[in-house]
């Protein structure tokens, strides 16, 4: 077949090549369209996250800076909508603290609207310890903050994700308690139970992560505790007492087993009315996820390993060989 006959075939379509140019034409501006609504979509990560914009920053570096530190997916989307529907220039050097998702519209927006801190400071919150106990923590790096915190926490027992927080200096205590809250609302993604409600979820998370020392004995240990409260047992967590007597477990005496309080879990067969502290997200997921076992009983021997126990005899005698 010469030559142009075969470009006659071409364009009377006898080998359907322009549907088969249609087809691919589609299928480019189709990927190009989905990679560009993934360019513009908030990327999954952890929050809040602070970003220290340096002096002297291009809009180039700032925006490479805010696809480095994942608050926006593309550093170039973010730079060619700076230059599109803002004057870049007005964005100040310093610290910024992104608490939430944003899109890269709104990261935009935030970028030449905030006022950026000028310094903050690291706090770091144990799993499982108190709003009391944060508050103590708080006192050591600001002690203006503490009372505030105390006042602004109240009520918010279980729900303020332990976590390393980088604090502008000038945040408030309502602020730093909305930051914990929104952390706790990006981690814990389900509080969902077959018999339990959300918020029995997070009290006896808080119980676990007080009673337990890992995420195996996390599960073990949760396993324990909901095999008790399907049968109406007293939980016996020493961990209650030590919460609402503000004691370390080390000092409780048999006086304090028998104190007349709803925290009491020796003398009330149900969880105490609140979280005893803030648990962690591996806490949680033990509580949503116990092992499967029928023990009613644990200890920790002298050297830190659990025990556990189907009948009171078998408790007694791991007592025996572990604690004496």
């Amino acid at each position: 077949m010469k030559l142009s006959d075969k470009l006659a075939d071409f364009v009377s379509g006898d080998f359907d090549a322009r549907k088969i140019l249609l087809k691919l034409s589609i299928a480019i501006v189709l990927s190009v369209l989905i990679y560009a609504v993934f360019l513009f979509s908030v990327p999954r990560t952890s929050y809040p996250i602070v970003v220290d914009i340096p002096f002297g920053s291009s809009t180039a570096d700032i925006t490479r800076l805010l696809e480095e530190k994942k608050v926006v997916r593309s550093g170039g989307i973010l730079y060619l909508w700076l230059l599109a529907f803002h004057d870049a220039s007005s964005i100040q050097a310093g610290v910024h603290t992104f608490t939430r998702p944003g899109s890269v519209r709104d990261v935009a927006r935030m970028l030449v609207s905030a006022r950026p801190q000028g310094e903050s400071y690291a706090l770091t919150f144990p799993e499982g310890f108190s709003i009391a106990k944060y508050a103590e923590i708080i006192a050591t790096a600001n002690p203006g903050l503490a009372g505030d915190f105390t006042k602004a926490a109240e009520g918010k027992e279980g729900y303020l994700y332990p976590d390393t927080y980088f604090v502008p200096i000038d945040y408030t205590a309502q602020e730093l308690v909305m930051l914990m809250q929104d952390n706790f609302n990006a981690k814990v993604k389900s509080l969902e139970h077959e018999s339990l409600s959300p918020y029995e979820v997070l009290i006896l998370a808080s119980i676990v992560e007080r009673e337990a020392n890992s995420e195996k004995s996390m599960r073990m240990v949760s396993s324990v505790l909901q095999n008790r409260l399907q049968i109406g047992m007293p939980l016996q967590a020493d961990a209650t007492l030590e919460y609402v007597l503000n004691k370390p477990l080390t000092e409780l005496t048999e006086a304090d087993l028998k104190i007349d309080s709803p925290y009491n879990t020796y003398s009330h067969n149900r969880l105490p009315p609140t979280p005893i502290g803030n648990p962690g997200s591996q806490s949680i997921d033990a509580v949503l996820n116990p092992e499967k076992t029928d023990y009613f009983y644990y200890i920790t021997g002298s050297d830190g390993v659990f025990h556990y126990a189907t009948t009171y005899n078998e408790h007694l005698s791991n007592v025996a060989k572990y604690l004496r």
